[in-house]
């Protein structure tokens, strides 16, 4: 007993150590996390991952899938499963009720819910940092039914929500977080759902989402960077002033350049065609020249056998 006790007392001490200095870590006293965190957890060690996982970061066997769902510490990636709830996604619903919902709840009326959850909730997650991606699903399979992807742009922030928000309510339902890793979304979002071509709708096991209120986080669903072509910082800001005689200067040659190389092919375009022509009367005089020296022979042959004769 007496050892089982300090088992006890051990284990909490190290709970109690590790909350420390997850506390110092959002407050920004720590550098790194502790060791324990970052160490992804697995279902099936050994096995191959499971696609739909690695994609989405649900799958709808769960932990009884036959393939492995690796899991990080921390990311900055956050899953809110079942949060988002209205009564055209809930599949079990339809068939008690036995309706037609689709007559009962138009899309723009779903849209109109889901804008005002959308904004309620983003009000509330811009409190804890910088927001890089929200998504919301309207899939209608129990595993991706009601959830929303959150993506921050730092660790320090998405630890920050799981702490703040695991164990709140909204709308008097419970809020469950889970850390996720999500490195492409294009890959996770059905790329045929806004085309309407998915040939299992909204039962699909990709992300089917509702389109974000004035389109944000567009280039997060893209994977759309600014590159050092394009970045504003090469064409807005510089070190000395712009030099306009040069660029006038490089835009003079280039012209030119072009010139040059339409008259180029003016050129060889005009001497090709002159050779086809050339060789086109040349071939046609040589088969006159043919027909005529045939006909000379045949008529001086049957002339000189009327002379024979």
């Amino acid at each position: 007993k007496e050892k089982k006790r300090l088992e006890e007392e051990n284990t909490k001490k190290k709970r109690e150590m590790l909350i420390t200095q997850i506390d110092e870590y959002m407050k920004g006293e720590r550098e790194d996390l502790p060791e324990e965190l970052t160490v992804p957890s697995e279902t099936q060690p050994g096995k191959s991952v499971c696609p739909f996982f690695a994609k989405t970061g649900t799958c709808k066997y769960k932990n009884e899938c036959s393939r492995n769902h690796v899991r990080p510490g921390i990311s900055k990636t956050l899953l809110f499963p079942g949060f988002y709830s209205h009564f055209s996604l809930d599949g079990a619903k339809h068939t008690e009720y036995d309706t037609d919902v689709s007559l009962e709840y138009e899309y723009s009326e779903t849209y109109k819910h889901f804008v005002e959850f959308y904004n309620d909730i983003k009000y509330e997650l811009d409190k804890y940092g910088k927001l890089t991606q929200l998504k919301v699903c309207l899939n209608t399979a129990p595993h991706l039914r009601g959830n929303v992807y959150v993506s921050y742009s730092s660790e320090r922030e998405a630890l920050t929500v799981f702490r703040r928000f695991n164990g709140r309510y909204y709308a008097g339902r419970p809020i469950s977080v889970e850390f996720i890793d999500i490195p492409i979304w294009k890959s996770a979002i059905c790329g045929l759902q806004y085309a309407n071509k998915c040939p299992k709708g909204d039962s699909c096991n990709f992300l089917h989402v509702f389109k974000n209120p004035g389109r944000q986080f567009q280039n997060a669903d893209r994977m759309i960077e600014l590159t050092s072509k394009t970045s504003r910082d090469d064409w807005r800001w510089s070190d000395s002033p712009p030099d306009h005689n040069h660029q006038r200067s490089r835009k003079r040659g280039r012209s030119k350049e072009r010139s040059r190389t339409r008259r180029r092919r003016r050129r060889s375009h005009s001497r090709s065609s002159r050779r086809k022509r050339d060789l086109k009367r040349n071939s046609h005089s040589e088969r006159r020249y043919e027909r005529k020296s045939r006909d000379d022979y045949s008529w001086s042959t049957s002339s000189s056998s009327s002379e024979d004769s």
